[in-house]
């Protein structure tokens, strides 16, 4: 069997980085795999990337473009991504020519793959999702039912105007997918939203989890990660990813700044500090009197797996999250994740046995569970209890298996419609 899995990039951003697991983990048990992508940074033969200069100049100019003529065309107070996949590729060619059994497609917005680039691919295809996009309009995470209902002209939101995007864009989907792709999903959350779109509302869908390499995650010895990175032994330390947290209201942190105001207040933690992934935010820790750390965008595996071992809990205050890496990562590393209860994420922590689920958007209760976290008693035995969750549920090798006995149903076209 020979798998090409297709994807925006081999490891910018979570979809990007579960579809490079999925394909190494493939190749780990044995199975002919290689990927497609736009944006090449691994050093690895079997990752495709453009090598002519014009290719590489079209896979950035495109989404610049489309993106300057939305802001032109059309407005909206939703602040999540928008991709109307306009631009027909030369990969749908490439696709459709290669030797691939099937052709596994991922993230591929952005310009990647037009709406009808996917429509067209002639070779046995399966899709993972890692948003709504698919069966939304253009956008990325949905605001209102029209994805339910179906886009009309008189459903619109009223905070948009200007050109009807997404409308357009949902009905070249209609036009173009006339046949029903098989899907995955990560998360059971997402593949409901999925059986109950109007579009999807007919086709395949599976849930399996994204893979990580339990081999690789896992737990290391604190006190001297924390002496290697001059980090007090005695702090109870946190993490917090905020990769685009400032512009992008769906990762919370809003919320966990009113959270950890509420710890310091109300629970009176002593030697509290807090580290901080991805960008620097704005002003609004810093007057809380805990001291913060910088450690940027961490692209380096290793060094990441170092930091969630370093920590006491991870903060994901998300608003909405399919199957977050984050917190399969730092659960495999022994390190409990604290979250809301929404999206895909109680499918990954168990409440107040593996993690803690505050009420959706509750700061109070968000904050209680981080307390709940730092105060828990014999935590030698409540961090070998979270990595087990991890390593029994999302293992590569167990994923991977999943995976193949999809691939071998959909290149048989016996998979049965539920």
């Amino acid at each position: 069997m020979k798998v090409l899995i297709v994807s925006k990039s081999d490891s910018s951003g979570g979809a990007s980085i579960a579809a490079y697991r999925l394909y190494k983990s493939l190749i780990k048990i044995g199975i002919s795999s290689k990927m497609l992508v736009d944006h090449k940074s691994k050093n690895d033969f079997k990752v495709i990337g453009p090598v002519k200069k014009f290719d590489k100049f079209m896979v950035r100019f495109k989404p610049f473009l489309v993106s300057k003529f939305m802001k032109i065309i059309f407005k909206t107070k939703n602040p999540t991504l928008h991709s109307p996949a306009i631009f027909s590729s030369r990969l749908l060619k490439y696709i459709n020519n290669s030797d691939a059994d099937i052709v596994h497609l991922h993230w591929v917005q952005g310009e990647m793959l037009s709406v009808k680039d996917i429509g067209s691919i002639t070779k046995p295809l399966l899709w993972t999702l890692h948003d709504t996009w698919s069966f939304c309009g253009a956008e990325h995470y949905f605001q209102d039912n029209r994805w339910i209902k179906s886009y009309n002209k008189n459903n619109r939101s009223k905070s948009e105007k200007g050109f009807d995007l997404n409308l357009w864009t949902w009905k070249r989907k209609i036009k173009f997918w006339k046949i029903p792709i098989h899907i995955i999903t990560p998360s059971f959350w997402l593949a409901d939203k999925a059986q109950k779109s109007f579009l999807m509302r007919n086709w395949p869908i599976k849930v399996i989890p994204n893979p990580i390499d339990t081999t690789f995650w896992k737990n290391l010895n604190q006190k001297l990660l924390r002496k290697k990175f001059n980090l007090p032994n005695k702090s109870k330390l946190l993490l917090f990813g905020s990769y685009n947290a400032n512009q992008n209201p769906i990762k919370g942190y809003d919320l966990l700044v009113s959270a950890i105001k509420v710890l310091v207040k109300d629970f009176k933690i002593k030697n509290l500090e807090l580290i901080i992934l991805g960008d620097k935010v704005d002003n609004s820790l810093k007057n809380l009197g805990i001291p913060i750390h910088y450690f940027g965008l961490q692209d380096n595996q290793r060094e990441l797996r170092k930091l969630y071992n370093i920590v006491d809990g991870v903060l994901v205050p998300s608003r909405k999250e399919n199957l977050p890496n984050i917190a399969i990562e730092a659960m495999a590393c022994s390190t409990p994740v604290i979250s809301f209860n929404i999206g895909g994420l109680p499918e990954i922590i168990e409440h107040k046995k593996t993690g803690y689920l505050a009420k959706a958007f509750n700061i109070h209760d968000f904050a209680k569970g981080i307390n709940w976290v730092l105060t828990k008693n014999n935590k030698k035995k409540f961090k070998k209890i979270v990595r087990k969750s991890i390593t029994k549920k999302y293992s590569d090798i167990k994923i991977a298996n999943e995976y193949i006995k999809i691939f071998e149903k959909v290149i048989k076209k016996n998979y049965v419609f539920k």
